[in-house]
Order: C-alpha cells, then structure tokens, then sequence
C-alpha cells in the first residue's frame, strides 16, 4: 500500500513537471508514462486493500470499535460504486448534470469514520489498521473502472 502511496505522489510530480503550466496536450511518451505509473499505482493499491481484506475477514475483529469499524468499511465498500456508477449512468442518460461531489462526501466520511474507529480500536497487532488499506484499495479500483468506463 505504501509503495501504490508513493507512485501516486510520483505520478502527481512527474506530471507536473512536464506539464509545468502549459495547457498544452502531452506527448504520446509522457501519456505512456502517466498510464503506466497511475496502472502500477493503483494495482498497488489495489493488491493492498485484498490483503487487508483478507486480513479482516479471515479473523474477525475482536473489540466492538472494531466490528463497527469494519462494519463501516463494508458500508463504504458497497456505497463509493453505487454512487459513482449510479451518477456515470445519470450522466449518460442527461438525467443530471449536477455536482458529484456532495455524494462522494458522504462516502468520504463513511471512510474517514471507519478508519478513524479502526485506528483506535483495541485490537491486538493494532489489526484496526488495516480498514485503512482497504478503504484505499477499493477507492483506487473504483477509480479505475470509471476512468476504464468513461465515467470519471
């Protein structure tokens, strides 16, 4: 997960630095280039949030902050696509044309509470953490697909 964390911060520097301030189309190498680190980045990510999801639910956690907290990581999981696909396919129909960031808060709060109630959770080996992977995973593969499907 660090390493996807570190890609990402590379992708947003590379991109910049050949970008600067121009408004200009890149080129096909650096088009190549950005792909390839936004693929690696969020495979990284992504291979992160399956193993933390194996991690919790191979063993359940054992404290009730932490059965809350990866009951909130399942919320956060099913909700982050409905609301993406839902508003993509809203979209692609012209049925609304609005903003999509006050439905993406609300699954960002989701994230954030469980996170927050997963690193305070009296578990052993502070296995809480890991909602913290998966709430990364599974936003990296969702915006993935989007991008892969158009609907960004």
């Amino acid at each position: 997960m660090a390493s996807g964390l570190a890609l990402l911060f590379l992708l947003a520097l590379v991109i910049n630095l050949i970008r600067g301030g121009s408004d200009q189309s890149d080129p096909l190498a650096a088009k190549i280039l950005f792909s390839m680190l936004g693929l690696l980045s969020a495979g990284l990510l992504a291979a992160g949030g399956l193993t933390a999801w194996k991690g919790l639910s191979s063993r359940p956690l054992e404290s009730i902050t932490g059965r809350r907290s990866f009951a909130l990581a399942r919320v956060a999981i099913v909700l982050l696509p409905v609301i993406v696909f839902t508003l993509g396919l809203l979209a692609a129909l012209d049925a609304y044309g609005g903003d999509s960031e006050p439905f993406l808060a609300v699954w960002l709060l989701v994230a954030i509470a469980a996170s927050i109630l997963g690193g305070v959770a009296p578990e052993p080996g502070r296995r809480g953490l890991l909602v913290i992977p998966l709430m990364l995973g599974v936003a990296a593969v969702v915006l993935l697909l989007s991008e892969i499907l158009g609907i960004s």
